[in-house]
């Protein structure tokens, strides 16, 4: 590829920035090219938008004002999105028919930065507050760890999940407990609960537990969306420190279902809790809620249309 100001205009020059040389549709993860961030992509590349105003040019055909400017504008959206220096004047790039051809000096650079940096983003777009999901814990004889308290996050398909983590989107997880009569195991079950807190669940990463105080044992802030398996993965581990319930622990799994098409971790997103509380009298007896939610943290809509849907929240 020789883009150069001054050099031949070339069918590849423009079908290699766009699409990596290949046909309009298709891509090679290892060429970098606008098309596998700004559509479907492959893995954590894509933001599932729209490519049709830069499709690939035959050798011989021109390459048209408004092909090359439909590049130049989803280039600076790409990188608008990844807060990185636009070209141009942002979306005013000034290529229109009859126009005089100029090279942009750093446009190959530019395509080179999105296929770098294509998990930043520059901000977070609205959150969505989601429904209690509650449950009932009901036991004369403790809760034991083999119990598992549910909640899935179904996405329309393996892309939509795709596009909402790759673009900065985020599940925000929420436990709590409620209705507590005040008992010895009912008051541990609260604490352990609010040890764990919660996670914010993201790409490669959840932030830890929200909550605090007790033992934490466990805090594994590493695994993301793209970490996932189909088997349980423990995020966190906390133990009560108060006297007679220090064998009380709860713990915060997660685990995926679905297919890997393009490098998915499937369409749902599983967390599951288990709560182990040994009741110490034969009047220690649990009767209370268990409160899960999920906010939906969505990426940010300035450059990006909303290619992900609206993730659906569920017991399990």
């Amino acid at each position: 590829m020789a883009y150069t100001s001054g050099g031949t205009i070339q069918a590849q020059d423009y079908n290699w920035l766009t699409w990596g040389g290949n046909t309009s549709g298709t891509y090679t993860e290892s060429v970098d090219n606008l098309a596998i961030i700004w559509g479907v992509g492959e893995g954590q590349k894509g933001y599932g938008q729209d490519v049709s105003a830069f499709s690939t040019v035959s050798a011989t055909n021109e390459v048209t004002a408004a092909q090359w400017s439909g590049f130049v504008y989803h280039l600076n959206k790409s990188l608008g999105h990844q807060s990185q220096t636009q070209l141009a004047n942002g979306s005013n790039i000034g290529i229109v028919a009859g126009a005089t051809v100029a090279a942009f000096s750093n446009v190959s650079t530019a395509v080179t930065q999105i296929n770098s940096t294509y998990l930043t983003h520059h901000a977070v777009g609205t959150k969505t507050t989601g429904s209690n999901l509650n449950e009932t814990l009901s036991s004369s004889s403790g809760l034991s760890l083999s119990t598992n308290y549910d909640v899935t996050v179904t996405f329309s398909s393996t892309d939509a999940a795709r596009y909402f983590f790759n673009a900065g989107g985020e599940l925000q997880y929420r436990i709590s407990t409620y209705s507590s009569g005040g008992s010895g195991s009912e008051n541990s079950v609260t604490r352990i609960v609010n040890g764990i807190g919660g996670v914010n669940f993201r790409t490669t990463d959840n932030g830890g537990r929200t909550g605090s105080g007790i033992t934490l044992n466990t805090n594994t802030t590493s695994i993301g969306y793209y970490d996932l398996t189909t088997s349980e993965q423990l995020l966190i581990r906390v133990t009560d420190t108060t006297s007679s319930y220090t064998a009380s622990q709860a713990r915060l799994y997660v685990y995926y279902a679905g297919a890997t098409t393009r490098g998915a971790k499937g369409n749902v997103v599983r967390f599951r809790l288990n709560l182990a509380v040994a009741n110490k009298t034969w009047d220690d007896t649990i009767s209370m809620g268990l409160r899960h939610r999920v906010d939906i943290q969505y990426p940010s809509t300035t450059y990006l249309a909303n290619a992900a849907g609206t993730p659906t929240p569920a017991l399990a």
